[in-house]
């Protein structure tokens, strides 16, 4: 505002000057003509011969005017100038303020891109944070819950396939809903600041041993309602002994109750469930103590530390001894089963 009023004040001053300039022009004017006028009223200077008086005095009178109107025009274009060059410096200046003004402009427009793309990007750290968490909760669930069905033939079981077929009763599970979303771990395919392990980098290894954990489930589903049958109607087949003396006691049992059919059946799934839920523990565990490195390697240690971190899992003692059970089974009398030469 301060400036629009001095240029205002600047504008109005020049306009005085030009006008002043004008009044004092026509007031020399009219003195030069009065005195004049006065000179021939009272000496009667044209009262001889006045047409060549009038031309000589008419050649005087421009003689004289004319440097007078010369010199004020000539001010008044100085005047006009130096209020030109004061309005080219005034624009000029105007433009480098408005210059100045869109870069400081520009600059805070990039501070706010720069801090939105911060912002997405740690809520895109968090979110990988989330997704590793998510997953490795699933997986230390599923781990626990193969646990508890361990538990329920730990340190019963011989190497006798017969004996563990009927030692193994049916198994309720409380399995939980196993649905993770593996697509957000898509970033794990980046890994490459650690050894490349078993899974590392491969989602689909990841979901893979978790449908693992679920065919674990269908299999014990299946197994029970196979040994419940069994229980609920007793083979009426001619004793095992009878025919095949050789027949050990344990595989003479089962097979007087279940049948060949039904036993030989039990017999296999027993020890493939046995030996799959082994299976699926170790890669369950391996994944627990592996996936938070890999997982950490990839995200910013920043957000690590201001956030939560990435989900660690340890076995306690009862669940070590679940876990390192292992009894090798009989393979001679396994395939002697199998290959049904009790029948």
């Amino acid at each position: 505002m301060d400036n629009l009023h001095e240029n205002d004040k600047k504008e109005d001053s020049i306009s005085y000057k030009l006008v002043a300039i004008g009044i004092i022009g026509l007031v020399s004017i009219i003195l030069v003509a009065a005195s004049f006028y006065l000179h021939i009223t009272v000496n009667e200077v044209f009262t001889e011969n006045p047409q060549n008086k009038w031309r000589a005095f008419g050649e005087y009178f421009g003689g004289i005017l004319s440097p007078i109107l010369a010199f004020f025009a000539l001010i008044a274009l100085l005047i006009s100038i130096h209020y030109q060059v004061t309005e080219f410096q005034k624009s000029t200046k105007q433009l480098k303020e408005s210059s100045i003004a869109l870069k400081e402009q520009n600059i805070l427009i990039q501070e706010q891109i720069s801090e939105a793309r911060n912002y997405n990007a740690k809520e895109a750290e968090i979110k990988k944070i989330d997704a590793i968490n998510e997953f490795l909760l699933e997986i230390i669930s599923s781990l626990v819950e193969l646990l508890a069905i361990k538990r329920n033939y730990f340190n019963q079981l011989n190497n006798h396939p017969a004996q563990r077929a009927s030692v193994m009763q049916p198994i309720l599970t409380n399995s939980h809903s196993s649905n993770p979303q593996i697509y957000k771990l898509i970033f794990l395919e980046k890994s490459t600041t650690l050894p490349r392990r078993k899974f590392s980098g491969d989602i689909i290894y990841l979901g893979s041993v978790l449908d693992n954990y679920k065919t674990i489930i269908e299999m014990l589903r299946v197994r029970n309602d196979l040994h419940i049958d069994i229980a609920l109607n007793p083979s009426l087949d001619t004793p095992m002994a009878l025919e095949f003396p050789q027949a050990d006691p344990s595989t003479y049992a089962l097979f007087r109750r279940a049948g060949v059919i039904r036993g030989v059946k039990l017999v296999h799934l027993t020890r493939e469930l046995i030996d799959f839920i082994d299976r699926t523990l170790n890669d369950l565990y391996q994944i627990t103590q592996e996936l938070p490195d890999i997982a950490e390697s990839l995200i910013s240690h920043n957000i690590l530390e201001e956030y939560n971190k990435v989900l660690r899992y340890s076995l306690n003692k009862r669940q070590e001894d679940l876990f390192n059970y292992n009894v090798p089974i009989n393979e001679d009398l396994y395939n002697e089963i199998m290959s049904k030469r009790y029948i």
